[in-house]
């Protein structure tokens, strides 16, 4: 197989050739081109758009109109309530580097706007010139006052966003690329191997025993491919203001670096109920299984290996990362070292056996310690906030929210979940209420008068909104997320 140099449409690409020199051609008539010769990937061009590289360039697309015509031009005001967005986007090669052009026309108001984007395709780039574009309108004309008319020539854009045609597995969609003409802010995302459009939503709820009820302190919503860590950060602050937060309880992807100063910051201690990253040998021993203590600025001094030997932790020659050395006579007849687990291993010139580990090692090893423990105890406050979200979730049909757009999904989110904490309140109450009726039956014997009727939810609600002296959660309680 041979490749040599071509243009295809003005740009110089690589091309399988025979020993003529001519592009070979499969079954179909096609012939097979790269625009990087190390490329894995190829294409399949007609071979009557391929040219020697020597040719003269040829334009990238037929021009619809005379050559020797007037060129074109954007109005620089519309006539009428209609918004007019003029968007094109490209990349040279496919993929490659990315760029897009907007004209915006709004009555009197016109904007141009132009941006490269990095890498990536083609359609990534149209896609996001239209995402542009209506961006760009919607702070030129407020929010759904005139109608916008998009001109595009990317048929693909066209079929995606008013034909209803979808990507090929969303291999060709960016996490942030436009989902929804009318819904700016949705965007995609992948978790394990399901896919997710729109936004997400994010619950914090009271998880301490000793509250007599739970309630949602906190309602986030974003955009879906928001991170975890940074819906975290967001609400830290808010939550130790507001209910005095001592102990958060959350699943595995709240954690990093920015989380554990945070939480350092605001004197929170995190357990998390499971750790992502590789699943741990249960043979074998790592640094959670090792007692790290630490002085009063969370600097290492020793570390206790799980046979009880203590030794010192020193900063290593170039201060990168954290050392222990182990006694070997010690060591050496440890039956984890005999059964080759122990990480702590004995150096080509060095008799002790040592253990290294970075300061991000060491926060993951007390996240892990802290997750073991609380296992131990056999408790998972953590899980009852899968139930609550399902309990947010459930008025809606087949938990979609029949809105679009971040206000109206927040809306819809935030009045959905204090719903979910009157509920909550309305029952404990009439659970109270029922107590102390059976508590003086009991005491009155048979021959008591009966007694009032338990209120409506609906004179439950506007006692509750009326009332100065509403129920209020513990200020120190635990919060899970």
């Amino acid at each position: 197989m041979t490749w040599s140099r071509m243009s295809f449409k003005g740009q110089s690409v690589w091309v399988n050739v025979d020993d003529g020199g001519r592009p070979v051609l499969d079954s179909q008539g096609r012939a097979e081109m790269k625009y990087r010769e190390s490329d894995s990937r190829s294409y399949r061009p007609a071979p009557q758009n391929l040219l020697p590289s020597d040719a003269p360039a040829e334009p990238a697309h037929s021009p619809r109109r005379p050559t020797d015509g007037p060129a074109r031009k954007f109005p620089s005001h519309a006539s009428g309530d209609t918004v007019h967005v003029w968007t094109d986007g490209a990349c040279s090669g496919n993929p490659g580097p990315m760029g897009i052009g907007v004209v915006v026309v709004a009555g009197d108001k016109r904007k141009e706007h132009g941006e490269y984007l990095g890498r990536g395709t083609n359609n990534i780039a149209e896609l996001t010139a239209i995402r542009r574009g209506l961006e760009i309108a919607s702070e030129l004309v407020p929010a759904g006052d005139r109608p916008i008319r998009v001109y595009s020539d990317s048929s693909y854009a066209i079929g995606l966003l008013s034909q209803g045609w979808k990507a090929k597995a969303n291999q060709e969609l960016e996490a942030s690329c436009l989902q929804s003409c009318d819904d700016l802010e949705a965007t995609y995302r992948k978790k394990g191997v399901r896919t997710y459009q729109g936004y997400v939503a994010n619950l914090s709820e009271t998880c301490d025993p000793e509250n007599e009820v739970q309630l949602i302190t906190k309602v986030q919503v974003a955009p879906n491919n928001t991170n975890d860590n940074s819906l975290l950060l967001e609400a830290l602050p808010d939550l130790k203001d507001r209910t005095g937060l001592e102990t958060l309880y959350t699943d595995g992807p709240y954690a990093g670096p920015d989380v554990d100063q945070a939480l350092q910051k605001h004197q929170v201690e995190q357990i998390q109920t499971g750790i992502t990253g590789k699943i741990l040998d249960p043979n074998k021993l790592y640094l959670a299984d090792f007692e790290i203590g630490q002085d009063e600025l969370g600097v290492p001094t020793h570390l206790t290996c799980p046979q009880g030997q203590s030794v010192p932790v020193e900063l290593s020659r170039r201060g990168r990362s954290y050392q222990a050395d182990f006694d070997p006579t010690v060591c050496l007849t440890c039956p984890f070292h005999l059964a080759e687990s122990c990480p702590a291993q004995p150096g080509k010139k060095r008799a002790s056996f040592r253990l290294r580990f970075t300061s991000d090692q060491m926060a993951v090893a007390h996240r892990r310690r802290k997750m073991r423990q609380s296992k131990l105890e056999g408790k998972n406050p953590r899980s009852a906030i899968e139930g609550t979200v399902r309990e947010v979730k459930h008025p809606f049909p087949a938990g979609k929210l029949p809105v679009r757009g971040l206000f109206r999904m927040t809306c819809l989110m935030v009045t959905s979940a204090a719903m979910t904490n009157v509920r909550r309140i309305h029952h404990y109450w009439e659970d109270k209420r029922k107590q102390a009726r059976q508590k003086m039956a009991a005491e009155q014997g048979p021959n008591a008068a009966p007694q009032q009727q338990d209120l409506s939810f609906a004179s439950f609600l506007k006692a509750l909104l009326t009332s100065r002296r509403a129920f209020t959660a513990r200020p120190n309680a635990y919060l899970g997320f």
